[in-house]
């Protein structure tokens, strides 16, 4: 490898941060997408009703989120090993911009909030 292609010390502390932030999202929505699709009681299993969305709404939301994080972790994780600088960084880039929608996705639907009573 050409030193040029090395990975910098910013880029390794960014891949030690974002790593794991795609996992914690990918288990959480990924728990919620399960317990959606088998109906599961408590709260993951019936979060829907409080969005007031149909279960298979708020899997394909949830189980779409828990996909993409995986896929950027994923992207993430080959790059770093190929030590490809510009492709990780434009994976940094895609993964702010995920959260960034993702976000504004739970803050719309936390417009749509009805607690119960």
């Amino acid at each position: 490898m050409s030193k040029q292609n090395k990975l910098t010390s910013l880029q390794a502390v960014g891949i030690v941060i974002t790593l794991p932030i795609c996992l914690v999202l990918c288990l959480l929505y990924g728990d919620g997408f399960i317990a959606t699709i088998t109906e599961r009681p408590g709260l993951n299993g019936s979060w829907y009703i409080y969005y007031n969305l149909t279960p298979f709404q708020f899997a394909v939301y949830e189980g779409c989120v828990a996909f993409f994080a995986l896929a950027l972790g994923f992207m993430i994780f080959f790059t770093a090993a190929y030590e490809n600088r510009k492709k990780l960084n434009w994976s940094f880039i895609s993964l702010l911009i995920f959260i960034l929608l993702l976000i504004l996705c739970e803050v719309y639907l936390a417009t749509r909030f009805h607690g119960k009573g």
